[in-house]
């Protein structure tokens, strides 16, 4: 995703603190699933940026569930 895709709306935009926060996990969580592109996400300068709704359609995907066994 490009900066241009992000949206410019301050409500919408997080940095990476307030991603952390938004999905409750630590800072080195939030940052290593932005780096590894797993949240779409743009760096301005150092710091970065994440749409609401990336977040979002994140929480929406379905994950890998822990087989348990019986």
């Amino acid at each position: 995703m490009t900066t241009a895709e992000i949206e410019v709306d301050s409500d919408l935009v997080l940095t990476a603190e307030e991603t952390a926060d938004y999905l409750r996990v630590s800072l080195n969580t939030a940052l290593k699933l932005l780096r590894e592109d797993v949240i779409p996400a743009a760096k301005v300068g150092r710091q970065w940026r994440v749409s609401r709704r990336a977040l979002d359609e994140f929480l929406g995907t379905p994950r890998r569930q822990a087989v348990s066994s019986c």
